[in-house]
């Protein structure tokens, strides 16, 4: 066992707190180099982004590092009719992910310790008065069973909370709700090295799936709707199973080709309750969902420099449903860039997000069955920028 690993592991890990920052069933991508290719990560990620897509990429890394990572979203939502009528914005910046990756070698085994804080759940838009998130705290660990064979497993502790602040009318801000988020469930993950040729070109097949629990919400002011009821109260909410499948082609060690399939299996309740636009899943508007994920990356080697270039596309699930029942879907096109050299990583990323929703009650309920239901249209822009030091190359 390098002792220099494990100290530098022990440090790090200890101060991993000072760099996180706390920030909804708007599931995002993590890290910029994975988002940058389309939110791919099955079987394609590396380093502390593996831990959150699958753990037993962890396997792959020869090195300490550790990352950091920072997001801006720009959120916009159109009402085109209705008493909501309007264009509806709103931006903020949040830490995104902080992590630590330490190998070790034990009893002839590779085996490597991993540690991060993610912030992989938004409000669906924050231009509402909405702040806030849940983040994920991770502690994983991943084993190489042989050349061919990598397993992992991570422990997710979810923590934080969101609050509405509203203006009353007369310019003072007040409290219209507010909440705390915990929880707990587990990913697992599988790493095959399928095909391995003259060295330089290789396919991997990774699979992984995240565990479903209760998040319990820990309501701390209600939600006030017209008439002062309250439909918010202390609950839980039945997170998902998601399982997903993905595959990987390094060819001439320059370019990566990755394509991710994930099905998320929803475990909520219906509920009669009106939806809302933060905490749809808390009233049954979260259905079973198939999400694709396609990614590329090119390794431009310059002198001393290599530069990474990210292209992706991917298709998810939306917590709303459209007027006729149908989940509305949503599509995301990503571009990425980065710099390599020996000691250090610098990655950023962005993603355009679009989806729309037809729905009479988004719309206005007094608006005539016989005029047509127009949607209401939402784009969600990311910038992410990550950072990756090698410790043993910077010592």
């Amino acid at each position: 066992m390098n002792w220099k690993h494990l100290v530098a592991g022990i440090a790090l890990m200890a101060l991993l707190p000072v760099f996180c920052i706390a920030q909804y069933y708007d599931y995002i991508p993590v890290g910029a180099r994975s988002i940058g290719m389309g939110g791919t990560g099955i079987a394609s990620a590396r380093g502390g982004e593996a831990i959150y897509y699958n753990p037993a990429l962890m396997g792959m890394d020869e090195t300490v590092e550790f990352t950091l990572s920072g997001l801006r979203r720009y959120e916009a939502k159109d009402w085109p009719v209705g008493s909501y009528q309007g264009l509806t914005e709103g931006s903020h910046i949040m830490a995104h992910l902080a992590s630590v990756v330490v190998p070790l070698s034990f009893q002839n085994n590779r085996i490597c310790l991993g540690i991060s804080h993610s912030h992989p759940i938004e409000p669906v838009i924050y231009a509402s008065g909405w702040s806030g998130g849940i983040d994920v705290f991770s502690p994983t660990l991943a084993i190489r069973m042989n050349d061919r064979i990598r397993i992992g497993m991570a422990a997710n502790i979810w923590t934080g909370g969101m609050k509405r602040e509203l203006d009353n009318g007369s310019g003072s801000i007040y409290t219209a709700a507010e909440n705390e988020h915990s929880g707990f469930n587990s990913t697992i993950g599988v790493l095959v090295t399928l095909l391995e040729y003259y060295q330089q070109h290789k396919v991997y097949l990774g699979a992984s799936m995240k565990s479903g629990f209760d998040l319990k919400v820990d309501g701390k002011v209600p939600i006030l709707y017209v008439g002062s009821i309250s439909l918010y109260e202390n609950r839980n909410i039945g997170m998902p199973i998601m399982t997903s499948i993905g595959l990987s082609w390094v060819f001439n060690n320059r370019t990566t080709f990755a394509v991710d399939y994930e099905y998320a299996f929803d475990r909520t309740q219906p509920n009669t309750s009106p939806p809302d636009e933060v905490f749809p899943v808390e009233y049954g508007y979260a259905e079973d969902s198939h999400n694709f994920r396609f990614g590329s990356e090119y390794l431009l080697q310059l002198q001393e420099l290599v530069l990474p270039i990210r292209m992706g596309y991917r298709t998810f699930g939306t917590p709303f449903l459209n007027e006729d029942g149908s989940q509305v879907l949503g599509e995301a096109l990503s571009i990425g860039l980065g710099v390599q050299i020996n000691w250090a990583q610098l990655d950023i990323a962005y993603e355009k997000v679009e989806f729309a929703q037809r729905s009479s009650w988004m719309n206005n309920r007094e608006i005539p069955e016989s005029l047509p239901r127009a949607a209401v249209n939402y784009q969600i822009n990311s910038f992410v920028v990550s950072a990756t030091v090698n410790i043993e190359e910077l010592w």
